[in-house]
């Protein structure tokens, strides 16, 4: 019988601030607590970076900012107004062409180097300083060309436990297929659609008929093309979020594995579960480990296998996760 406390995993690969955890190398001296970056350090292999560092910038050091010079947008330092744009970018470039694979990222927000999305830029205007806009930073906009559809992310979104479980479902599924793509055999890689079939389903009931239809043709397609084909998909297919429309779809599909092995008492009370999580009264766990226990009861190897209910390290559920509200 399968047994799930012997799962292993894959080992993400996950390009880092260093700030965060790692180094004191912030602009005012300072390293950044982060929870969650410190919990994965056994799980995942780390690529810690500061470009700012990286570019000879010293700690502490004077801050830089994005600043929008005639409609073009430069890197500076605050008091000497040294352009710093070209080094940024350089090493930034040569750091991203000696990069060949992550699996996430998890990069420090805000920042006019690493910030995703809201790193700001200034403009003045009559001797005064506005801030105009949010945009990616220098070192991040590199990040997002090389890897368009790695999962990203900045440390305070992951403190949402909502988005740290599926950046954790995503990373530890893509690198566990990263790992599988070193054998290069079909059988493989049907092996690991099957595990991952409920978990797929959660996030969109299409995309997984569309990861099936490209290993329904594999004794007639060449096999770099049926892997290249579904890395692409899957990449594409983690970029959904779950709703609870597909989340519910994948359960009863796997509740209905059971209707012949229970009481009909115990399929009612199900039902009136599931009632109480559309209303957002009991979390995801408790229908997922209601799941998992008829699954360890009537010895259904089949779904105990899956990854839906255990889709990374145990000892990451955070425990405070199970008492809120998933709104999926």
């Amino acid at each position: 019988m399968f047994i799930y406390k012997n799962m292993k995993f894959a080992k993400p690969i996950v390009l880092v601030s260093k700030c965060l955890e790692f180094d004191a190398c912030r602009y005012n001296g300072m390293r950044l607590n982060a929870p969650l970056v410190y919990k994965l350090k056994k799980h995942v292999d780390f690529i810690p970076v500061c470009p700012e560092v990286a570019i000879g910038l010293g700690t502490p050091r004077t801050p830089i900012r994005m600043i929008n010079v005639e409609k073009n947008l430069r890197l500076h330092e605050v008091w000497t107004s040294r352009d710093l744009t070209d080094k940024m970018n350089n090493f930034s470039s040569d750091f991203f062409d000696s990069l060949d694979v992550i699996d996430w990222a998890i990069l420090k927000s805000r920042s006019p180097s690493c910030g995703l999305s809201d790193a700001k830029i200034h403009n003045w205007d009559s001797g005064l300083e506005k801030i105009e806009n949010l945009k990616a930073g220098f070192f991040a906009k590199f990040l997002h060309k090389k890897f368009p559809l790695v999962p990203k992310q900045d440390e305070g979104r992951v403190l949402n436990y909502r988005i740290r479980e599926e950046f954790l479902t995503k990373i530890f599924t893509l690198a566990e297929f990263r790992e599988l793509k070193e054998q290069k055999n079909i059988w493989s890689l049907i092996k690991f659609h099957t595990k991952h079939k409920y978990l797929f389903m959660s996030y969109s009931q299409s995309d997984l008929n569309r990861l099936g239809n490209v290993l329904a043709c594999h004794d007639k397609t060449n096999y770099d093309e049926i892997e290249a084909a579904y890395e692409k998909y899957l990449q594409e297919l983690f970029l959904e979020n779950k709703t609870q429309k597909n989340f519910l779809n994948a359960i009863f599909h796997v509740f209905w594995y059971f209707k012949k092995c229970i009481s009909s008492e115990e399929k009612q009370f199900f039902l009136d579960t599931i009632e109480l999580y559309k209303e957002e009264r009991i979390p995801t766990s408790v229908v997922i480990h209601m799941l998992k226990w008829w699954a360890i009861a009537h010895k259904i190897d089949y779904i105990l296998q899956q990854s839906i209910f255990f889709p990374y390290p145990e000892d990451l559920i955070e425990l405070s996760d199970s008492w809120k509200k998933i709104k999926i």
